[in-house]
């Protein structure tokens, strides 16, 4: 009777205890903050990053849903590249085959290649969104992160979560151009704010990228991040494949000169195919502006 007694206590304890866990709320795992402090790390870290120079490894596969088949032999879109920015200036020039180069003062885009130099009015902050690292981690939907988050209107801290062992804050705010999606942030305030991960959702389709970054220390000694590698994948829903994309950064050189790269070797009287007009004009009427050798802050964000 009394090891009954014994064996049914210890069973009553431990059910208590059980009990107890199951109706525990799970651990914090950051203290409690404000979205204006992680808009205020974010910026800090947007704004340390003035220019930067860069090779970058981009490509992208079609993947099955069913994992037992085999992803496509060879990347339908796969580019080496050296990338350079600062302020509102873009530059990127393909290596391998053909070796053309974009290069963009935010107003103007120009696109020279061995046979045709053409330009574009159409105000872009970068000529390749998918392969330019700060697409990455530094901007969302063509600005700043900071920028994006502040001024949605229903910008929300809706919990912590561990990715790939760095604590996070989670975001959820809205994207203006679709009321059903949601989107949400994963940014972690260890040594810097910077994004870890991001998830575009809506009801048919699903676009995640996850990211690793470096720190980096220029000449001044101050101490920069910038993306080093990224994944993301991209769902459709009905469709038997989805798309994975990674960009692989090296060589990265943080907040150097990099006005040299914004002089195309062109004369006043080169002829420049404008695609707005659909007619060519010497290149000084088409308002080219050079880059000084002082940059603007955010890795070039509007």
């Amino acid at each position: 009777m009394y090891r009954l007694l014994t064996v049914g206590m210890i069973a009553w304890f431990a059910l208590t205890q059980i009990g107890l866990l199951a109706f525990a709320k799970p651990e914090q795992l950051l203290p409690p903050t404000d979205i204006d402090t992680i808009l205020a790390g974010l910026a800090h870290t947007e704004a340390s990053l003035k220019s930067g120079i860069a090779r970058v490894r981009f490509y992208e596969h079609s993947l099955p849903y069913d994992f037992h088949r085999p992803p496509t032999e060879r990347p339908f879109d796969e580019h080496e590249s050296l990338l350079a920015f600062g302020g509102q200036h873009t530059y990127v020039k393909f290596l391998g085959q053909g070796k053309s180069e974009l290069m963009c003062d935010g107003r103007v885009q120009l696109n020279i290649s061995a046979y045709t130099i053409t330009c574009d009015f159409q105000g872009y902050r970068n000529p390749r969104p998918a392969s330019d690292p700060r697409n990455w981690g530094i901007w969302y939907d063509r600005q700043t992160l900071s920028d994006y988050l502040r001024q949605r209107k229903r910008t929300r801290i809706v919990g912590s979560e561990n990715i790939d062992g760095l604590p996070c804050y989670v975001i959820e705010t809205t994207f203006p151009r679709n009321k059903e999606a949601t989107v949400k942030f994963w940014v972690t305030p260890e040594q810097g704010f910077r994004l870890i991960q991001s998830l575009f959702h809506t009801d048919t389709a699903e676009y995640k990228r996850k990211c690793e970054w470096q720190s980096y220390e220029t000449e001044s000694g101050e101490h920069v991040w910038f993306v080093k590698r990224g994944v993301a994948r991209f769902l459709v829903v009905g469709k038997e494949e989805y798309i994975s994309s990674t960009i692989e950064v090296s060589d990265f050189q943080p907040n150097v000169d990099v006005s040299h790269f914004f002089r195309p070797e062109l004369t006043p009287e080169t002829e420049v195919w404008n695609r707005k007009t659909q007619r060519s004009v010497p290149f000084k009427e088409i308002g080219w502006r050079e880059l000084g050798t002082a940059t603007n802050g955010n890795g070039g964000g509007q």
